[in-house]
């Protein structure tokens, strides 16, 4: 008879080569012969664990562990037969004792790994997979990053993309070979703000899985962002012939036609995203978004209500109400409304301010009022007014935190009725009663049309500076235009970027102006835009006080000087409007809610006139009944002074 040692190599040549049955029956004899034979009890338990016999195999493989108490291989079988029990427990046991005897046993860390995780314990789970990967184990590897894959996951699902994001990073730096990692990383720093990087992850996951439309849909939002809309069109397009109907891909497409002013298709699109997803709340959104842009204000109306009902406290559907509503004139609704936007991530107070009690409106008199600037200097410029007239109504002390720009400017136009100080100008919560920001006042002010106040002049430019202008400016007896052509492209922020490009025009857009007789052309355009002036070939010739004009108190004084201003949609106009001064605005299609609907005037601004465009991005037909108007001004003498 063959020698134990013998018989043994035989049955591991029937095992090497899959003939579990034949190596079985020989280790079955030897165990007759020596049932404590430690390498047979392994190699026959680890057959029966091939052959599925799980509990048969957990025995032998307990008796193995029994004989060579020692053996790391035996406990890791052991651990192996137990899971396929599904006791899970007494398997990471044996997977944790197999560890232990046998530290570089990158098997046994890594199926205590995948253990600890189906037992809710990942903490346990990534310190074992972590050990398993370090030892080189590429399974570890892949093991680990799906393990942080779904940690991360969960934390972006809870709101913390933060904290996902690492997570994503390690994940994808483990297997970079795996798509689901990059295309849910781009989610979370979609969430963070960082729109460039989610869609390079975004790009990188179509890179390993090209035809993934959720990503493609994904991808198209955050370039949509980004303002890369063809880009963006390109992904969608795709994502929705891959997937027909799909409603996020139909919304993000639709709100890529919107960007781009196809206005008809956008509604369509995003008609077409509610169809296939009647919870749709952002297509809904969007819709009555693109209506308000097409004039239909009953329609807009109706998609924020019904998104409203689907989801009552969505900061985000109020803001876009908020717009509608003030556009459409319905300014109880449209004030009401706007208060949201402190619930959205696009506003907040700092510290000291928000210790201060909001001022909810009514009578202030003996009241301590801290106004405070909140968005651009146009908006400060505008509903700065309210200061003076709540010292007027008997309010104690009105303070007005605002940009330093502006600060010279509303000193000298309020006096001593309003103390004028810079934002983050520290403030003490002792010395206020309460606060309240500049455009939430004609809510608490209850302000309708009929009851704005619109008396002008309420800005003035410091003493003296209007008739040092006047001096300087020459007396050739031509109309004196100001003009601002081009607003502030406001590259760190996206969306406001993408609003600037379709409120501001080229200087050559304007060049039907040149042959008007009489007129002489002052620039008042700051920024990068302002270089337009000196390029050949310029149709307008105009002389650039602009490296004088420090502050917008500088500005005052040169717009009281000129005749007339002709402006985009800036901060400009309302410096001029508020000084009482003749202002034209060119507006944009989808222009800003403060300008109402269909209307030529302004009730803020009673010396304003506003061109509209009649089609999206095309600046032709207002010039030219700007050039009209002009004409028609420059053909009456100015006064000499």
């Amino acid at each position: 008879m063959a020698s134990i040692a013998e018989a043994l190599e035989a049955a591991l040549q029937h095992h090497r080569a899959g003939d579990l049955a034949a190596a079985a029956e020989l280790y079955r004899r030897i165990l007759a012969v020596e049932p404590g034979q430690p390498d047979a009890l392994y190699l026959s338990g680890m057959a029966a664990l091939q052959q599925g016999r799980s509990a048969e195999a957990a025995d032998t493989l307990r008796r193995a562990c029994a004989a060579r108490p020692g053996d790391a291989r035996a406990r890791h079988g052991l651990g192996l037969a137990l899971a396929g029990t599904g006791d899970l427990a007494a398997a990471a046991d044996s997977f944790r004792e197999a560890a232990r005897l046998d530290p570089g046993h990158a098997d046994a860390l890594n199926d205590l790994g995948t253990a600890l995780g189906r037992l809710g314990d990942p903490a346990g789970a990534e310190a074992a997979l972590e050990r398993a990967a370090a030892l080189g184990h590429g399974g570890a590897r892949r093991n680990l990053a799906g393990l942080l894959l779904n940690r991360a996951s969960a934390l972006l699902s809870a709101g913390d993309a933060a904290a996902a994001d690492g997570l994503f990073h390690r994940a994808r730096a483990l297997d970079p070979a795996q798509p689901e990692a990059p295309a849910r990383h781009g989610l979370a720093l979609r969430a963070l703000g960082l729109h460039a990087a989610a869609a390079d992850a975004f790009g990188a996951a179509l890179e390993l899985r090209p035809d993934d439309p959720d990503t493609l849909a994904n991808l198209g939002d955050a370039l949509t962002v980004l303002g890369r809309l063809e880009e963006a069109e390109a992904a969608l397009r795709r994502a929705l012939e891959l997937r027909p109907g799909a409603s996020a891909a139909a919304n993000n497409l639709g709100n890529v036609m919107h960007a781009t002013g196809r206005l008809g298709e956008a509604a369509d699109l995003f008609l077409a995203a509610i169809a296939a997803d009647p919870g749709a709340v952002e297509a809904r959104t969007n819709l009555g978004t693109v209506l308000r842009d097409l004039g239909d204000d009953e329609g807009a109306e109706r998609c924020y209500r019904a998104a409203l009902a689907l989801r009552p406290d969505d900061p985000d559907i109020h803001w876009q109400r908020a717009l509608a509503r003030l556009t459409a004139g319905d300014l109880e609704t449209g004030w009401a409304e706007y208060e949201w936007r402190w619930r959205t991530r696009m506003f907040s107070l700092p510290p000291d301010l928000a210790a201060i009690p909001d001022w909810a409106g009514g009578d202030p008199a003996g009241l301590r009022l801290l106004l405070h600037a909140e968005q651009g200097h146009g908006d400060t410029l505008q509903f700065c007014r309210y200061a003076p007239l709540l010292a007027a109504k008997g309010a104690r002390r009105v303070g007005l935190l605002a940009q330093p720009a502006l600060v010279r400017l509303l000193r000298d136009s309020f006096g001593g009725a309003v103390e004028v100080m810079p934002l983050g100008t520290p403030v003490a919560g002792g010395d206020w009663d309460a606060r309240a920001a500049l455009m939430g006042l004609p809510y608490r002010c209850g302000t309708r049309i009929g009851s704005i106040p619109a008396e002008v002049p309420y800005l003035k430019a410091p003493d003296g500076a209007e008739a040092g202008w006047r001096a300087r400016l020459p007396a050739d007896g031509t109309l004196k235009v100001g003009l601002v052509w081009a607003g502030d492209p406001r590259r760190d922020d996206l969306a406001a970027s993408l609003v600037d490009r379709r409120r501001s025009l080229d200087l050559a857009a304007l060049a039907p102006l040149a042959a008007i007789p009489g007129l002489s052309f002052h620039s008042l355009q700051k920024g990068e835009a302002a270089a337009q002036a000196a390029l050949p070939g310029c149709p307008l010739r105009l002389t650039d006080w602009t490296g004088e004009l420090n502050d917008f108190a500088d500005t005052a004084g040169l717009v009281a000087a000129l005749d007339l201003v002709v402006t985009v949609d800036t901060a400009v106009a309302h410096l001029a409007g508020g000084l009482g001064r003749p202002v034209r605005v060119l507006s944009r299609l989808d222009g800003c809610w403060r300008w109402l609907r269909d209307r030529s005037d302004s009730p803020w601004y009673p010396s304003l006139r506003l061109y509209r465009q009649r089609r999206w991005g095309d600046w032709e037909a207002p010039v030219r009944e700007l050039a009209a108007d002009l004409r028609a001004l420059a053909a009456v003498p100015v006064p000499s002074v």
